[in-house]
C-alpha cells in the first residue's frame, strides 16, 4: 500500500511518524512523508523528519508541501495515486467520548 504521511514538525507528528513506520515495516507499505509548516520552519522540519527516518533505519521519500497543507496533501494523494493519507491524530472532545461510551453501553 502507498501511504502519504503529513508531518508538520510537532513532536506529536514525529511520534506519529514512528508509529506509521513501525506499521509500514510490518505490512511492507511504501511511505512518502509530506513535510509542511505554518511558519518558516519547513527546512528544520524536513531535517527532523530525515533524522527520525535515519534513526529508525527506514527509507522513505520526503517531499515539502507549500501552500495550504490540507488541500495540497489531498491534491498530492490524488495526483500520485496514494492509497491513504496519514496524519497525526487530534484530540477527541469530551462530548465525543461521552457519545461513544453512551452508544456502546445502550441496549436495543
Amino acid at each position: 500500500m502507498r501511504l502519504l504521511v503529513g508531518v508538520n514538525g510537532s513532536e506529536r507528528a514525529l511520534a506519529g511518524l514512528e508509529e506509521v513506520v513501525t506499521r509500514a515495516r510490518q505490512a511492507g507499505d511504501e511511505l512518502t512523508v509530506a513535510v509542511y509548516s505554518s511558519d518558516d520552519a519547513v527546512a528544520a522540519t524536513e531535517e527532523a523528519v530525515r533524522d527520525r527516518l535515519d534513526s529508525l533505519g527506514f527509507e522513505a521519500t520526503v517531499e515539502t508541501v507549500t501552500g495550504e497543507p490540507g488541500s495540497r496533501l489531498v491534491e498530492l494523494a490524488e495526483t500520485d495515486d496514494y492509497d491513504r493519507i496519514v496524519l497525526s491524530g487530534g484530540q477527541t472532545s469530551p462530548w465525543a467520548r461521552y457519545s461513544s461510551t453512551a452508544s456502546s453501553s445502550s441496549s436495543c
